[in-house]
């Protein structure tokens, strides 16, 4: 896990980086045809190709390797830079190759000095945020990313992490706003429009979520949260045939049974519960295991008239975080 007291240690930790990739470097850079052992103008090593270059100069250096998709080389450039010149902008490029690269604690590193040495920085603020999020850190993620939207309205990957956070503490008109506000520059986004709709249906708001629903998969007809998600809302309004229709687009018919019996079974419908579940098991034996137990639970819950509401809601709620998305189209 990964904490902002780490971050006096950044520019040793990413030099180190630097000098662990001079090794690749030194023999993918400097290879070419052999040489004779009386030649006495070898190759100039890597250290010594900038020599008198500006910092400009250098990073320019190391844009080319990141177009030519040297990354590795990329990043020892930069840092060439970055020993003249301290940078933000350089190091936003540092901490977006380590990224791409799966080097999160070096991409973390970068992003920190990226708002450090440029606390206006829109992008780097959601970039540290997102990685925070991903850690956990949601309180910190949460400062940055929202530091992200007031220098940067348009930043819509931000205004989606935060909406997600708000659902997951179950304010979901706050949730419903920022989802709003990233849909005005990223209109086209199914996994927004779905977030946006997932806000209401955990709001109580199904015919509301399903319009969203149906917009993302007008735009992406094979967009399966979208699907999912619209069988669930049908379910939960009591069209259980049109639920298990809508799910079949994106599972076998057994385990489509299956889920919508459960939400039948939760939301006090026994009857219905019944005999979706008994046809899920009939149907298929792969799915035996868990119709039966839900088929289980079913007959306890007949001692009771329905559950209680906010069991439901407490579950729902528990999996906002994860259905909704933090990234995509």
């Amino acid at each position: 896990m990964f904490s902002l007291n780490d971050a006096g240690a950044y520019p040793r930790l990413l030099r180190a980086v630097a000098l662990l990739i001079t090794a690749t470097c030194l023999s993918a850079c400097v290879s070419g045809p052999s040489r004779s052992a009386h030649d006495e103008s070898p190759e100039p090593l890597i250290f010594d190709r900038y020599e008198g270059m500006s910092a400009v100069e250098i990073a320019e250096a190391g844009d080319e390797a990141w177009r030519d998709g040297e990354l590795e080389l990329a990043v020892f450039i930069y840092m060439q830079s970055l020993s003249i010149a301290d940078d933000s902008e350089v190091w936003m490029k540092v901490g977006k190759i380590q990224q791409h690269s799966g080097q999160t604690a070096f991409a973390w590193q970068a992003f920190v000095r990226v708002v450090e040495l440029d606390p206006q920085n829109a992008e780097g603020h959601e970039k540290l945020g997102m990685l925070l999020l991903t850690s956990k850190q949601k309180d910190l993620a949460r400062q940055h990313l929202e530091k992200a939207v007031e220098l940067d309205e348009k930043r819509w990957v931000a205004n989606n992490a935060l909406a997600v956070l708000s659902d997951a503490s179950g304010e979901y008109e706050r949730a419903i706003e920022y989802y709003e506000i990233a849909l005005e520059y990223n209109s086209a986004s199914t996994m927004l429009l779905t977030n946006k709709g997932y806000s209401y249906y955990l709001s109580g708001q199904l015919e509301a979520a399903a319009r969203y629903f149906i917009l993302a998969i007008d735009i992406d007809r094979t967009y399966v949260p979208a699907i999912t998600n619209l069988g669930l809302v049908r379910a939960r309004s009591g069209r259980y045939d049109r639920a298990v229709s809508i799910l079949e687009n994106v599972m076998e018919r057994p385990k489509a049974l299956n889920d919508v019996g459960y939400i039948a079974l939760i939301t006090g419908d026994f009857e219905i519960a019944e005999q979706l579940l008994g046809e899920a098991v009939r149907l298929s034996p792969t799915y035996y295991k868990i119709a039966y137990e839900n088929l289980d639970r079913l007959k306890r819950a007949r001692t009771r008239i329905r559950p209680r509401a906010e069991e439901i809601e407490t579950n729902v709620r528990s999996q906002a975080a994860d259905t909704a998305s933090l990234s995509g189209n």
